[in-house]
């Protein structure tokens, strides 16, 4: 799973929030990519997950701290649309990060809509700070964290990570 955030804008901060508090729980692999998810593509080349969760606060229309689940069709056909507060678009940086051959194979955009987005503002509004924990229980469960194949990669990442840790994911 990657967060991304920034910590200084409001509600924008939800991605980098939730990849923080999986790590502390230790059940969904997750980094912190902060406003420059780009970044992290060594990372994640070098972690090799077949399936890939974005979480980022995405205005897509919904009610502040309404979360959706966009598959990797819904983002294309969302390209264009300002779905994202970040330089590079979510569909650019998947092809970026499928450079290198069965990573990133499945890919889905975990977005919650912000209440606001402002320069300088420390607090996310209530509605999405609300919505964390329903957003965490989620994104366990889109991860597999029951039975089935994408719990298996799962421990498969989480062995990874626990090998590097120095690169947890705390934010950029």
């Amino acid at each position: 799973m990657l967060g991304i955030g920034n910590r200084m804008r409001g509600d924008d901060a939800v991605g980098s929030v939730v990849a923080e508090r999986l790590v502390k729980e230790g059940r969904v692999p997750a980094l912190d990519c902060g406003e420059m998810p780009d970044n992290y593509v060594g990372k994640v080349w070098e972690l090799g997950p077949e399936e890939l969760i974005f979480v980022d606060a995405s205005n897509f229309g919904g009610a502040p701290g309404e979360i959706r689940v966009f598959e990797e069709a819904d983002l294309m056909k969302l390209e264009c649309a300002p779905l994202s507060t970040h330089q590079v678009p979510l569909p650019m940086l998947v092809g970026l990060i499928r450079m290198k051959e069965g990573v990133a194979r499945k890919v889905r955009l975990v977005g919650i809509q912000p209440a606001r987005i402002e320069y300088f503002q420390e607090r996310m509004s209530p509605e999405v700070q609300q919505a964390v924990p329903k957003l965490v229980a989620l994104l366990e469960k889109l991860a597999g964290s029951g039975d089935g194949p994408a719990r298996s990669e799962l421990r498969s990442q989480k062995s990874k990570t626990q090998k590097s840790k120095p690169e947890t994911a705390t934010g950029s």
